[in-house]
Protein backbone atom coordinates (compact mmCIF):
# COMPACT_ATOMS: atom_id res chain seq x y z
CA UNK A 1 0.00 0.00 0.00
CA UNK A 2 1.46 3.34 -1.06
CA UNK A 3 2.55 5.76 1.66
CA UNK A 4 2.49 9.57 1.56
CA UNK A 5 5.05 11.40 3.70
CA UNK A 6 4.16 14.62 5.52
CA UNK A 7 5.75 16.84 8.14
CA UNK A 8 3.93 18.41 11.06
CA UNK A 9 4.36 21.79 9.42
CA UNK A 10 2.52 20.48 6.34
CA UNK A 11 -0.54 19.62 8.42
CA UNK A 12 -0.72 23.14 9.79
CA UNK A 13 -1.39 24.35 6.26
CA UNK A 14 -4.28 21.91 5.64
CA UNK A 15 -7.94 22.77 6.11
CA UNK A 16 -9.80 20.78 8.75
CA UNK A 17 -12.89 18.96 7.49
CA UNK A 18 -15.78 19.03 9.95
CA UNK A 19 -18.52 16.52 9.07
CA UNK A 20 -20.92 18.33 11.46
CA UNK A 21 -21.50 18.75 15.16
CA UNK A 22 -23.98 15.87 15.14
CA UNK A 23 -21.29 13.42 13.96
CA UNK A 24 -19.12 12.24 16.82
CA UNK A 25 -15.48 11.35 16.24
CA UNK A 26 -13.18 10.61 19.16
CA UNK A 27 -10.20 8.93 17.51
CA UNK A 28 -9.14 11.16 14.64
CA UNK A 29 -9.19 14.49 12.89
CA UNK A 30 -9.96 14.92 9.19
CA UNK A 31 -7.91 17.18 6.94
CA UNK A 32 -8.48 18.10 3.31
CA UNK A 33 -5.31 16.87 1.63
CA UNK A 34 -6.57 17.62 -1.88
CA UNK A 35 -9.79 19.57 -2.54
CA UNK A 36 -12.18 18.28 -5.14
CA UNK A 37 -12.04 19.93 -8.57
CA UNK A 38 -14.11 19.54 -11.71
CA UNK A 39 -11.56 17.09 -13.12
CA UNK A 40 -10.73 14.91 -10.10
CA UNK A 41 -12.06 13.77 -6.75
CA UNK A 42 -10.57 15.22 -3.60
CA UNK A 43 -8.67 13.42 -0.85
CA UNK A 44 -9.17 13.43 2.92
CA UNK A 45 -6.43 12.60 5.39
CA UNK A 46 -7.66 10.82 8.51
CA UNK A 47 -5.10 11.69 11.19
CA UNK A 48 -5.39 9.14 13.99
CA UNK A 49 -4.65 10.06 17.57
CA UNK A 50 -4.80 6.59 19.09
CA UNK A 51 -2.23 6.43 21.89
CA UNK A 52 -2.01 2.66 22.34
CA UNK A 53 0.43 1.30 19.79
CA UNK A 54 -1.36 -2.06 19.57
CA UNK A 55 -4.69 -0.34 18.78
CA UNK A 56 -3.06 1.92 16.21
CA UNK A 57 -1.30 -1.03 14.59
CA UNK A 58 -4.59 -2.95 14.40
CA UNK A 59 -6.36 0.04 12.83
CA UNK A 60 -3.65 0.43 10.19
CA UNK A 61 -3.61 -3.34 9.56
CA UNK A 62 -7.38 -3.16 8.98
CA UNK A 63 -6.90 -0.33 6.49
CA UNK A 64 -4.22 -2.29 4.64
CA UNK A 65 -6.45 -5.37 4.47
CA UNK A 66 -9.32 -3.31 3.07
CA UNK A 67 -7.06 -1.90 0.38
CA UNK A 68 -5.57 -5.31 -0.47
CA UNK A 69 -9.10 -6.73 -0.90
CA UNK A 70 -10.76 -3.77 -2.61
CA UNK A 71 -11.64 -5.99 -5.59
CA UNK A 72 -14.52 -7.30 -3.44
CA UNK A 73 -16.05 -3.86 -2.95
CA UNK A 74 -18.06 -1.61 -5.22
CA UNK A 75 -15.90 1.50 -5.00
CA UNK A 76 -18.93 3.77 -5.45
CA UNK A 77 -20.60 2.38 -2.33
CA UNK A 78 -17.69 1.23 -0.14
CA UNK A 79 -15.25 4.12 0.26
CA UNK A 80 -12.07 2.14 0.93
CA UNK A 81 -8.92 3.86 2.29
CA UNK A 82 -6.35 4.13 -0.47
CA UNK A 83 -3.00 5.32 0.95
CA UNK A 84 -1.18 5.34 4.28
CA UNK A 85 0.20 8.63 5.59
CA UNK A 86 3.35 9.08 7.63
CA UNK A 87 3.87 12.22 9.69
CA UNK A 88 7.46 12.93 10.71
CA UNK A 89 8.38 9.40 9.60
CA UNK A 90 5.65 7.68 11.68
CA UNK A 91 2.58 6.08 10.10
CA UNK A 92 -0.20 8.20 11.56
CA UNK A 93 -3.26 7.71 9.38
CA UNK A 94 -4.54 7.17 5.88
CA UNK A 95 -6.33 8.83 3.00
CA UNK A 96 -9.83 8.28 1.66
CA UNK A 97 -11.66 9.78 -1.31
CA UNK A 98 -13.27 13.12 -0.35
CA UNK A 99 -16.98 13.13 -1.21
CA UNK A 100 -17.51 16.76 -0.28
CA UNK A 101 -21.12 17.16 -1.45
CA UNK A 102 -22.76 14.85 1.05
CA UNK A 103 -25.29 14.48 3.85
CA UNK A 104 -24.51 12.23 6.79
CA UNK A 105 -27.11 9.48 7.15
CA UNK A 106 -27.36 9.98 10.91
CA UNK A 107 -28.06 13.67 10.43
CA UNK A 108 -30.76 12.90 7.84
CA UNK A 109 -32.48 10.26 9.96
CA UNK A 110 -32.63 12.62 12.96
CA UNK A 111 -33.85 15.62 10.98
CA UNK A 112 -37.55 16.25 11.69
CA UNK A 113 -37.77 18.29 8.48
CA UNK A 114 -36.95 15.25 6.30
CA UNK A 115 -40.04 13.29 5.27
CA UNK A 116 -40.48 9.69 6.39
CA UNK A 117 -40.55 8.34 2.83
CA UNK A 118 -37.01 9.63 2.26
CA UNK A 119 -35.77 8.15 5.53
CA UNK A 120 -37.25 4.75 4.69
CA UNK A 121 -35.63 4.94 1.23
CA UNK A 122 -32.18 5.25 2.78
CA UNK A 123 -32.88 2.61 5.42
CA UNK A 124 -33.65 0.30 2.50
CA UNK A 125 -30.37 1.23 0.81
CA UNK A 126 -28.52 0.43 4.03
CA UNK A 127 -30.22 -2.97 4.16
CA UNK A 128 -29.19 -3.62 0.56
CA UNK A 129 -25.56 -2.83 1.44
CA UNK A 130 -25.79 -5.41 4.22
CA UNK A 131 -27.12 -7.93 1.72
CA UNK A 132 -23.96 -7.33 -0.30
CA UNK A 133 -21.74 -8.02 2.71
CA UNK A 134 -23.64 -11.27 3.26
CA UNK A 135 -22.83 -12.19 -0.35
CA UNK A 136 -19.16 -11.37 0.27
CA UNK A 137 -19.07 -13.91 3.08
CA UNK A 138 -20.66 -16.53 0.84
CA UNK A 139 -17.99 -15.77 -1.78
CA UNK A 140 -15.30 -16.59 0.79
CA UNK A 141 -14.30 -13.11 1.95
CA UNK A 142 -15.04 -12.79 5.66
CA UNK A 143 -16.26 -9.26 6.34
CA UNK A 144 -18.39 -7.47 8.93
CA UNK A 145 -18.86 -3.74 9.39
CA UNK A 146 -18.55 -4.21 13.16
CA UNK A 147 -19.11 -0.56 14.13
CA UNK A 148 -22.22 -0.24 12.04
CA UNK A 149 -24.12 2.92 12.88
CA UNK A 150 -25.84 5.66 10.95
CA UNK A 151 -23.02 8.22 11.25
CA UNK A 152 -20.68 5.93 9.33
CA UNK A 153 -22.68 6.37 6.12
CA UNK A 154 -23.18 9.37 3.87
CA UNK A 155 -25.40 10.25 0.94
CA UNK A 156 -23.23 11.28 -2.01
CA UNK A 157 -25.14 14.00 -3.86
CA UNK A 158 -22.64 13.93 -6.73
CA UNK A 159 -23.56 10.32 -7.54
CA UNK A 160 -27.37 10.26 -7.74
CA UNK A 161 -27.71 10.51 -3.94
CA UNK A 162 -26.08 7.11 -3.49
CA UNK A 163 -25.64 5.83 0.08
CA UNK A 164 -21.97 5.13 0.83
CA UNK A 165 -20.10 3.42 3.65
CA UNK A 166 -17.30 5.83 4.52
CA UNK A 167 -15.84 4.77 7.87
CA UNK A 168 -14.59 1.26 7.18
CA UNK A 169 -11.45 1.27 9.32
CA UNK A 170 -13.35 -0.39 12.19
CA UNK A 171 -14.51 -3.30 10.05
CA UNK A 172 -13.60 -6.90 10.80
CA UNK A 173 -12.09 -9.49 8.49
CA UNK A 174 -11.20 -12.33 10.86
CA UNK A 175 -7.42 -11.81 10.82
CA UNK A 176 -7.56 -8.39 12.52
CA UNK A 177 -8.71 -7.74 16.09
CA UNK A 178 -12.31 -6.62 16.58
CA UNK A 179 -12.82 -3.02 17.67
CA UNK A 180 -15.51 -1.48 19.86
CA UNK A 181 -18.93 -1.06 18.25
CA UNK A 182 -21.29 1.81 19.09
CA UNK A 183 -24.44 -0.32 19.38
CA UNK A 184 -22.83 -3.44 20.80
CA UNK A 185 -20.38 -2.07 23.34
CA UNK A 186 -23.01 -0.20 25.35
CA UNK A 187 -25.57 -3.02 25.42
CA UNK A 188 -25.46 -5.26 28.48
CA UNK A 189 -28.20 -7.59 27.28
CA UNK A 190 -26.43 -9.10 24.29
CA UNK A 191 -23.72 -10.36 26.64
CA UNK A 192 -26.34 -12.74 28.04
CA UNK A 193 -26.61 -14.38 24.61
CA UNK A 194 -22.93 -15.20 24.27
CA UNK A 195 -23.48 -18.06 21.82
CA UNK A 196 -25.01 -15.55 19.40
CA UNK A 197 -22.88 -12.50 20.26
CA UNK A 198 -19.50 -13.92 21.39
CA UNK A 199 -16.81 -11.72 22.91
CA UNK A 200 -13.04 -12.04 22.99
CA UNK A 201 -10.89 -12.08 26.13
CA UNK A 202 -10.98 -8.29 26.27
CA UNK A 203 -14.78 -8.21 26.34
CA UNK A 204 -15.09 -6.89 22.78
CA UNK A 205 -17.81 -8.45 20.64
CA UNK A 206 -16.56 -10.61 17.77
CA UNK A 207 -18.43 -9.21 14.76
CA UNK A 208 -20.37 -11.21 12.21
CA UNK A 209 -23.60 -10.92 10.23
CA UNK A 210 -25.70 -11.30 13.41
CA UNK A 211 -23.99 -8.37 15.11
CA UNK A 212 -24.26 -6.19 11.97
CA UNK A 213 -27.95 -7.02 11.69
CA UNK A 214 -28.45 -6.21 15.38
CA UNK A 215 -27.08 -2.73 14.65
CA UNK A 216 -29.22 -2.34 11.52
CA UNK A 217 -32.41 -3.26 13.37
CA UNK A 218 -31.55 -0.73 16.08
CA UNK A 219 -30.97 2.01 13.51
CA UNK A 220 -34.43 1.33 12.07
CA UNK A 221 -36.08 1.28 15.48
CA UNK A 222 -34.37 4.46 16.65
CA UNK A 223 -35.57 6.16 13.45
CA UNK A 224 -39.15 4.98 13.93
CA UNK A 225 -39.16 6.05 17.58
CA UNK A 226 -37.19 9.31 17.25
CA UNK A 227 -35.43 8.02 20.34
CA UNK A 228 -33.01 5.43 21.67
CA UNK A 229 -34.92 2.17 21.57
CA UNK A 230 -31.46 0.59 21.62
CA UNK A 231 -31.11 1.81 25.24
CA UNK A 232 -34.33 0.25 26.53
CA UNK A 233 -34.22 -2.61 29.00
CA UNK A 234 -35.48 -5.95 27.73
CA UNK A 235 -38.97 -5.68 29.20
CA UNK A 236 -39.54 -2.18 27.85
CA UNK A 237 -38.05 -3.18 24.51
CA UNK A 238 -40.55 -5.98 23.94
CA UNK A 239 -43.34 -3.83 25.30
CA UNK A 240 -42.47 -1.22 22.69
CA UNK A 241 -42.45 -3.83 19.89
CA UNK A 242 -45.91 -4.99 21.01
CA UNK A 243 -46.97 -1.34 21.00
CA UNK A 244 -45.85 -1.05 17.37
CA UNK A 245 -47.94 -4.12 16.61
CA UNK A 246 -51.00 -2.39 18.08
CA UNK A 247 -50.22 0.59 15.86
CA UNK A 248 -50.45 -1.60 12.78
CA UNK A 249 -46.79 -2.22 11.97
CA UNK A 250 -46.36 -5.42 9.95
CA UNK A 251 -45.63 -8.84 11.44
CA UNK A 252 -42.57 -9.57 9.28
CA UNK A 253 -40.87 -6.36 10.34
CA UNK A 254 -41.71 -6.93 13.99
CA UNK A 255 -40.41 -10.50 13.79
CA UNK A 256 -37.03 -9.08 12.80
CA UNK A 257 -37.07 -6.70 15.77
CA UNK A 258 -38.01 -9.51 18.16
CA UNK A 259 -35.24 -11.77 16.88
CA UNK A 260 -32.33 -9.62 18.04
CA UNK A 261 -32.58 -10.75 21.67
CA UNK A 262 -33.46 -14.36 20.83
CA UNK A 263 -31.07 -17.27 20.39
CA UNK A 264 -31.85 -17.63 16.66
CA UNK A 265 -30.15 -15.80 13.84
CA UNK A 266 -31.04 -12.20 13.16
CA UNK A 267 -32.98 -11.12 10.09
CA UNK A 268 -32.43 -8.44 7.49
CA UNK A 269 -35.82 -6.65 7.35
CA UNK A 270 -34.97 -4.61 4.23
CA UNK A 271 -37.79 -6.23 2.24
CA UNK A 272 -40.31 -5.45 4.96
CA UNK A 273 -39.70 -1.76 5.59
CA UNK A 274 -42.91 -0.90 3.77
CA UNK A 275 -44.63 -2.49 6.78
CA UNK A 276 -43.75 0.67 8.73
CA UNK A 277 -47.13 2.33 9.33
CA UNK A 278 -46.21 5.86 8.29
CA UNK A 279 -49.58 7.19 9.37
CA UNK A 280 -48.81 6.13 12.95
CA UNK A 281 -45.21 7.31 13.23
CA UNK A 282 -46.28 10.18 15.47
CA UNK A 283 -47.80 7.73 17.92
CA UNK A 284 -44.70 5.50 17.59
CA UNK A 285 -42.53 8.25 19.09
CA UNK A 286 -40.70 6.86 22.10
CA UNK A 287 -41.79 9.77 24.30
CA UNK A 288 -45.43 9.06 23.44
CA UNK A 289 -44.91 5.40 24.31
CA UNK A 290 -43.31 6.29 27.64
CA UNK A 291 -46.13 8.68 28.49
CA UNK A 292 -48.74 6.00 27.76
CA UNK A 293 -46.85 3.49 29.91
CA UNK A 294 -46.55 6.02 32.74
CA UNK A 295 -50.25 6.90 32.59
CA UNK A 296 -51.24 3.23 32.31
CA UNK A 297 -52.88 3.67 28.89
CA UNK A 298 -51.32 0.50 27.52
CA UNK A 299 -52.25 -3.14 27.99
Amino acid sequence: METISLKTRDIKNLDIYNPGNEVFNTESKLFVLEPKTWSKEGTLFKYLFIRRQSSLANKLFTVTMLNDNKKYFDDKTFIVPNKLVSVDNEISGFTIPFLSNNTNLGVLLNDLAVDDKTKIKYLKELGSILKRTEELNKEGFDFAFNDLHENNFIINHDDNDRLCAVDLDSSYMKTNYPQASHYLFSNMYINKISEKYPVNKFGINIPDLNSDLFCYNMIILNTIAHGKVSKLNINDYYMYINYLSDLGFGDNLLASFRAVYSSGNNMNPVNHLDEINREKLGAANLNVFRYKVKTKQLF
